[in-house]
């Protein structure tokens, strides 16, 4: 009869501790234990985080080595992050000028000196300098080419959108963007 122990009762038993094929210290943990895996190993580094934080870990929650060593799990070098987008900002090259997590989208002037206003970053979290259409040096679509007057104009005019459009020389996506304010932003 084959003897099937696991755990310290096995006999390739090694003390319960490896290096993972991520790079990352992995531990056996008791059966029952919330951190534990189904293999019944779980990772060291978040079993410190808990220690030194004192409470459990929540299932977003990220944790960060400071030193960049994914085997230094003192707890000095632990720090906690609230998601993995969070965490992500750490490990950013120098240059990456994506949207931070939690940062506001402003409102900026087109580059091109046009005087279109719109939102700093795109639905991907770009920063963006231009106005689609807009190309460095004032060169731009009619739609860009509006002034500032034109635009109160177009926003307080009352009637249908194709005469307001044919009034101005604009199209009607052009007055229908002005008048809910996706494209421009409230002018002083």
């Amino acid at each position: 009869m084959a003897n099937h122990s696991s755990g310290k009762a096995h006999h390739q038993w090694k003390g319960g501790r490896r290096i993972g094929t991520n790079g990352y210290i992995v531990i056996w943990l008791p059966i029952g234990h919330h951190l534990r895996g189904k293999n019944g190993t779980g990772y060291e580094h978040r079993l410190v985080a808990e220690k030194k934080y004192g409470r459990r870990l929540r299932r977003n929650e990220s944790v960060h080595h400071v030193d960049g060593n994914k085997q230094n799990n003192d707890p000095s070098n632990i720090v906690l992050c609230k998601s993995e987008a969070h965490h992500r900002v750490f490990h950013r090259t120098c240059g990456f000028n994506r949207q931070l997590p939690d940062e506001g989208n402003p409102i900026i002037e087109c580059a091109c000196g046009c005087g279109r206003a719109f939102t700093k970053y795109d639905k991907w979290h770009r920063p963006r300098k231009f106005w689609s259409g807009c190309r460095p040096g004032g060169q731009s679509h009619s739609q860009a080419k509006l002034d500032i007057v034109a635009v109160q104009k177009i926003k307080n005019h009352k009637g249908l959108m194709k005469d307001i459009a044919l009034k101005f020389g604009v199209s009607r996506y052009t007055v229908g963007a002005i008048k809910s304010g996706r494209t421009w932003s409230k002018q002083k």
